[in-house]
């Protein structure tokens, strides 16, 4: 499973960068960067929206080192509570939220 999770972390940032490189395909999110300001919330929303589909990613790639880094271990075998396939999980979860917060602006 690892390999098929690899490779489509892998499509999808590839993905993500022609979606970047392309603003045109979602106007309202173009619309929406030229009233952004730093600190403001038209600025959080747009940090969400380009973040989720970062996180997911992430989480394709490198589970097992989210799942090293992030996850508390449990006495007495010291084993990861969150395992490789929760951050899988976790991935699908958060791609599924960033496609739908990127639908909005079409």
């Amino acid at each position: 499973m690892r390999g098929f999770h690899s490779v489509l972390g892998v499509l999808l940032a590839v993905l993500y960068a022609v979606l970047l490189a392309h603003p045109a395909w979602l106007p309202g999110l173009t619309a929406a960067a030229q009233w952004a300001r730093p600190f403001s919330r038209v600025g959080t929303g747009l940090a969400v929206a380009h973040g989720l589909p970062l996180a997911a990613i992430a989480c394709f790639l490198m589970p097992r080192r989210l799942m090293l880094w992030l996850s508390p271990r449990v006495p007495p075998l010291n084993d990861y509570l969150l395992t490789e396939g929760f951050w899988y999980l976790a991935g699908y979860l958060l791609l599924a939220v960033a496609a739908g917060l990127l639908l909005l602006f079409r």
